[in-house]
Parts: C-alpha cells; sequence; structure tokens
C-alpha cells in the first residue's frame, strides 16, 4: 500500500514536471508582430506615428463662416418638445 503512494507521489511530480517543461518551451516563441512592426522599433521614432499612412483629410470645412447662436422665440400658446403635436 505504501509503494503505491510512493509511485503516485513520483508519478505526480513527472507529470508536473513534463507541464512545466512544456509551458516554457511554448514561451520561448518568438512573439508575433505585423510586417511593418519591426521597421517602426528600428527607426527609433515615434511609436504613435506611423509614417506609412498620409494623415487623413479633415472632413471639417474650416473656411466657412462662423455663425452666432441665437436663442429661437417660440409663440406663447404652443407647447415645445418632442409630444407637442400641430393639427
Amino acid at each position: 500500500m505504501e509503494t503505491l503512494v510512493i509511485l503516485a507521489a513520483a508519478a505526480a511530480v513527472v507529470i508536473a514536471t513534463i507541464l512545466v517543461v512544456r509551458t516554457m518551451v511554448r514561451a520561448a516563441r518568438p512573439p508575433l508582430r505585423l510586417p511593418h512592426e519591426d521597421a517602426m522599433i528600428e527607426d527609433e521614432e515615434d511609436g504613435l506615428m506611423d509614417p506609412i499612412a498620409a494623415p487623413p483629410v479633415s472632413p471639417i470645412d474650416r473656411s466657412a463662416p462662423i455663425l452666432d447662436l441665437e436663442p429661437v422665440e417660440r409663440p406663447a400658446g404652443k407647447p415645445t418638445g418632442p409630444r407637442s403635436t400641430e393639427r
């Protein structure tokens, strides 16, 4: 009976050792990177700036005149809001 306990403990140690070795081998693989990532790292430039793509064109028309906002006056007897209906 004592022999079975010792053999079970030895088997558990062997299995744990195999699992640890397999985990270490998997961790030894090189990290996955995109093709242009290595070039960006070697350039020693700012990693936040992407030198490959040009900056997008702004959809905002900066040459348009700026309008002043003024409150809209409502007639006294009409309700306002999404539930108001005209009949």
